[in-house]
């Protein structure tokens, strides 16, 4: 967690909840300003994180404004605890199906990705240190060879937002969407070349 998240939590008593549902809320503005049109069809991948739980939020906002959104997970919905398993639970109350990507069925994400306008990715945040491992390496790689636009949510999955490294598989995104602030990784190569607008 950011030192600016810490101290909106800890110093002004702001819920984490609410800090993930502005960013969730904001990025699926500037989504729709950017992409958005009459029947947009969006994948939107989670990890495990707060990088996940941000995900959610975005599929709920998006599929508000009217988008056809598709939403994958790369872990077990059971596992999903803290805030991500709040907005989850808002997705499970408005009965939105979520496909649970495992090792033997990764084929579905691929043909998710491929009848989409745009790939979300939602699934390693700005703690993640390279390099991608085990499913979200494989998911990853299937995302990044979809020729479609990716919009990265905070930091493209796979690359490191505080020093800038990247190690192959990692997203190339059209557009990521900073919260809070830049993170040295969006400035700092081999990263910056990854990062889009």
């Amino acid at each position: 967690m950011s030192n600016i998240d810490n101290r909106a939590i800890q110093e002004y008593g702001i819920p984490s909840t609410c800090l993930m549902e502005a960013a969730g809320l904001k990025s699926a503005q500037k989504i729709l300003e950017k992409y958005g049109r009459a029947g947009l069809r969006v994948l939107i991948v989670c990890g495990k994180g707060n990088n996940g739980g941000d995900g959610f939020v975005v599929a709920r906002h998006l599929l508000n404004a009217g988008a056809d959104v598709d939403i994958a997970t790369l872990f077990p919905l059971r596992e999903v605890t803290g805030d991500p398993g709040v907005f989850l639970k808002s997705l499970d109350r408005m009965r939105i199906p979520i496909l649970e990507v495992a090792e033997d069925n990764t084929s579905l994400l691929e043909e998710m990705g491929k009848n989409a306008d745009l790939i979300v990715d939602a699934i390693l945040g700005t703690g993640f240190r390279p390099p991608a491992r085990g499913l979200a390496e494989e998911a990853v790689r299937i995302l990044s060879a979809i020729d479609i636009p990716i919009v990265a949510i905070d930091m493209p999955s796979g690359l490191d937002s505080t020093t800038g490294r990247a190690e192959l598989p990692y997203i190339n995104a059209k557009t990521t969407l900073a919260l809070g602030a830049l993170k040295r990784g969006h400035l700092l190569m081999p990263a910056a070349e990854h990062v889009g607008e």
